[in-house]
């Protein structure tokens, strides 16, 4: 909806802030970007009382019930506000293509797309509608065309920037995904969904260095909600905290996603050094997640840095004091390190909270040192 008021701003004549009615439709945008659907109709209906040819009141109206689900009335509204002003047309013809893709009326979508482009060959939100409607045809081609003449226009929000750049990552061509992402953000930079996106995609890349910082953006509005833009709500609707909930969805899918490479670079490629550098990426959503801490212990402790493994092993006795397998593995960095009296109060901590589980996290351990050392000796 954001394109929509801005729409509405160019259009509406210099002194709009002035008109009763452009006032109006523009307090009833705020309320639809909002989500308070009724309230924006009722203003709306008001409008159109007091000034029956008011188009734009009808153009808003047509996104209201759009918004609502009510198609009918969407397509009655935008009609309207075309026979009244063909100053509306553009965005009344793409609003009315949006219902028709809605209700599966590909050809009659794609019919009023083109009747908005015959208007505005550069107008972004129909540019927008017409990738969706490619796509859903399996046209991914034709989709990635669209989205590149609309991001063309340098639009300012982020949005076409983040679908073009997603088209693009299934396309594999990843670099010039990130570099959509990365003018995306530079639009908004609370943009959770090029963020998340962006993230993934470095993450995929290698490029464990440049996720740290849109990673940190991601905490940071998960930390401070009203950090966040309001862009997804007012392109699907959502209230803030709606907006809040997926983006914690997606960081919780992130989290899980880079735990996953560090466990395969440690297990599959045995580098424990990459491995630690990524569970740090993962750490940056979930400071306190106990597996990912003790993987982090257990990287820093195959890379001989044992003073920062036991550093992050006491970091999680204070917050887990009775965890098993954290007990075990200091006790064992405690051990190698020549306090075994030190160790034996660790690991019999273990063994007092559960005796059958340290017994075998112990003899485990056991053995695969012993590999290890076998290992090394068979290396020199």
């Amino acid at each position: 909806m954001q394109a929509l008021l801005e729409e509405f701003k160019k259009k509406a004549p210099a002194d709009y802030q002035a008109e009763i009615p452009g006032l109006q439709v523009k307090s009833a945008i705020q309320l639809l970007d909002s989500g308070k659907f009724k309230e924006a109709e009722a203003k709306l209906l008001k409008v159109i009382e007091l000034d029956p040819k008011y188009a734009q009141a009808y153009l808003v109206l047509g996104y209201t019930y759009g918004a609502m689900g009510d198609k009918y009335q969407a397509k009655e509204n935008f009609q309207k506000a075309i026979a009244l002003d063909s100053a509306t047309a553009t965005e009344a013809y793409n609003g009315l293509a949006s219902v028709l893709l809605a209700e599966g009326l590909h050809q009659s979508a794609r019919e009023h797309i083109d009747k908005a482009l015959e208007t505005d060959p550069k107008h972004v939100p129909t540019l927008m509608t017409a990738a969706r409607l490619s796509l859903t045809l399996g046209d991914k081609p034709g989709t990635i065309d669209y989205l590149e003449r609309a991001v063309a226009e340098k639009p300012e929000t982020a949005l076409p920037y983040t679908v073009l750049a997603e088209q693009l990552a299934e396309a594999d061509q990843k670099e010039r995904s990130v570099e959509m992402l990365k003018l995306g953000l530079k639009k908004e930079p609370y943009y959770g969904t090029a963020l998340s996106s962006l993230v993934a995609i470095l993450v995929d890349l290698g490029r464990y260095k440049e996720a740290e910082a849109p990673l940190q953006t991601i905490a940071e509005i998960l930390q401070n909600p009203k950090l966040m833009q309001l862009q997804e709500q007012q392109q699907s609707g959502e209230t803030q905290s709606k907006q809040v909930v997926s983006l914690q969805h997606r960081a919780d899918g992130l989290h899980k996603y880079i735990f996953s490479k560090a466990k395969h670079l440690s297990l599959k490629q045995e580098d424990w050094y990459t491995a630690n550098e990524v569970v740090g990426l993962a750490l940056i959503l979930k400071p306190s997640d106990l597996d990912t801490l003790r993987f982090s212990a257990m990287a820093l402790w195959r890379q001989s840095k044992l003073d920062e493994a036991e550093t992050v092993l006491r970091t999680i006795l204070s917050l887990f004091p009775q965890d098993v397998k954290t007990n075990i593995m200091l006790g064992g960095i405690l051990s190698a390190r020549g306090s075994s009296s030190d160790a034996q109060k660790f690991v019999k901590r273990a063994y007092s909270e559960n005796p059958d589980e340290t017994t075998n996290i112990v003899s485990e351990g056991i053995t695969h040192m012993r590999e290890i050392e076998k290992n090394e000796g068979k290396n020199e």
